[in-house]
């Protein structure tokens, strides 16, 4: 019988084949109690999805998992914000230094 990781990592894998959400860098990992899940977007934005074992103890079956599943990666999608992962990768005095915001820095280099 499969452990409960196993199953919710399997159940992830999944839901990345299904939705194309991995370009390279995507991956599932479990370390100690916690699963972390990296997905990626076409433009290569990652973003990463932390699932404590403890969370799923009073989930009963699989296809409850995988609500709660999709429920975490569409609240990361949502509170992703483009600016904010621009200024954490790249360095912010760059943009400071010319007073702008990731986005406008691609508004003049399109």
């Amino acid at each position: 019988m499969k452990t409960l990781e196993n199953r919710i990592m399997e159940m992830m894998k999944e839901l990345t084949e299904q939705y194309s959400l991995d370009y390279g860098n995507g991956e599932i990992c479990h370390q100690s109690d916690t699963i972390y899940w990296t997905v990626e977007a076409p433009n290569n934005a990652t973003i990463q999805i932390d699932c404590s074992l403890k969370e799923f103890e009073d989930l009963n079956d699989d296809e409850e998992i995988i609500r709660y599943i999709c429920k975490k990666l569409e609240r990361s999608l949502y509170y992703f914000d483009a600016d904010d992962e621009f200024e954490e990768i790249w360095s912010p005095g760059f943009g400071k230094h010319n007073n702008f915001r990731p986005s406008q820095f691609f508004k003049y280099v399109d």
